[in-house]
């Protein structure tokens, strides 16, 4: 029992990680959605084409 509990944790962690950095993805793409349909879409299309 204790090698199978040993073998699922990381993937337990994994999944975990991958929900995790989805929400952030997703909250990510609709704030860019937000901003770039609001009256500050020039400083959006500003930072768009920002080189470093």
């Amino acid at each position: 029992m204790m090698i199978k509990a040993r073998s699922i944790r990381p993937v337990s962690k994994f999944i975990h990680l991958e929900y995790t950095s989805g929400m952030v993805l997703f909250l990510a793409v609709v704030l860019a959605i937000i901003w770039v349909n609001s009256p500050f879409a020039d400083a959006y299309h500003h930072k768009l084409k920002f080189h470093a």
